[in-house]
């Protein structure tokens, strides 16, 4: 035999099954996911960081995050190593 359930504990179930469904829908913060490109975990030097860092409050503007940052640094060395020597 099934225990009786009150309107009240019907009521409060379906209450927290409604909350679960809304913090799934919340939305997160930092960069959105694209499903483009592999999670890299890197570790860096204080120095090096610091370096990142300086380089973030030199710039103008609104400021990048730590991994934005990090991601233009690399795109703008590569985009100089991959343009030819300029012959004199």
């Amino acid at each position: 035999m099934e225990a009786p359930t009150s309107v009240r504990s019907d009521y409060l179930l379906s209450e927290f099954m409604s909350g679960e469904k809304n913090l799934l829908s919340k939305s997160r913060m930092g960069r959105p996911r694209t499903g483009i490109g592999q999670l890299i975990g890197v570790r860096l030097a204080p120095d090096l960081l610091g370096q990142v860092d300086a380089w973030i409050a030199a710039h103008p503007g609104p400021k990048p995050s730590r991994p934005e940052a990090i991601r233009t640094l690399l795109r703008e060395r590569l985009d100089l190593e991959s343009t030819p020597p300029k012959s004199k």
